[in-house]
């Protein structure tokens, strides 16, 4: 999906001054993964909650 909507891979940059759009070839997301299937269902809700777990 990425690599195929443009406004995905969109930044922005200021060259000389002027605010330019910039539109990546291809993006690289790291998406971390956290196993929490050997906790209790209550505990897996509040830690999927738990602000280290954020971005």
């Amino acid at each position: 999906m990425r690599d195929r909507y443009e406004t995905l891979r969109t930044t922005f940059v200021v060259v000389e001054g002027d605010l330019v759009q910039v539109i990546a070839p291809s993006l690289t997301i790291p998406v971390s993964v956290i196993d929490l299937r050997h906790l209790p269902a209550t505990e897996r809700e509040a830690e999927t909650r738990h602000p280290k777990n954020r971005f």
